[in-house]
């Protein structure tokens, strides 16, 4: 008997705990609930915004036009607020934002044998516009506040007939030098 109460006892806490946590609104989902499309912004009295971001399918081209279909099918946000010079003010220049996703892989590695040696590394495959991108750095710091960085990218045609048709590639080399007065 003993046994069976202490088992409805738990039981009774479980789903009470559970029922709470469906419940209680946390600081994760604070403000307002997301937009519904075509809508691609929602705010609420405090002038906080939840943005919704929308699927594109053809890979936009980073030209400074904006022409492509997904600016005008899309509803751009607008009503931005500036955070300096005056906190909260609204924009003095027109300002818009268009938060778009696309599936896109990648990996990122970055080792650091010293304080002073690092190497890192990013690859990214885009099935969308058929790319993949790759970049690998060297970071020396030869002296204190003194660096030489080497840069290698270069990005390939995953649709290409001679797979991976390479677009293009390069090799960057910086050295940094502090100097003191």
């Amino acid at each position: 008997m003993l046994r069976m109460s202490a088992c409805a006892v738990i039981l009774a806490i479980g789903l009470a705990s559970t029922a709470a946590a469906q419940t209680v609104r946390g600081p994760a989902d604070a403000g307002p609930p997301p937009p519904i499309a075509p809508a691609t912004v929602t705010r609420d009295e405090q002038g906080r915004a939840t943005i919704r971001a929308v699927r594109i399918t053809e890979p936009l081209r980073l030209d400074g036009r904006l022409d492509e279909e997904a600016y005008t099918a899309v509803r751009a946000i607008d009503g931005l607020v500036q955070q300096l010079p005056h906190e909260g003010v609204p924009a003095t220049e027109l300002t818009e934002l268009w938060v778009f996703t696309a599936r896109l892989v990648g990996l990122r590695l970055g080792v650091a044998p010293t304080a002073r040696l690092g190497f890192s590394a990013l690859t990214q495959f885009n099935p969308s516009s058929h790319s993949l991108t790759s970049s690998a750095r060297v970071r020396w710091e030869y002296t204190p506040g003194c660096e030489l960085f080497v840069v290698y990218s270069d990005g390939r045609d995953t649709a290409a007939r001679s797979y991976p048709g390479l677009q293009n590639r390069s090799v960057s080399v910086k050295a940094t030098r502090l100097l003191r007065f």
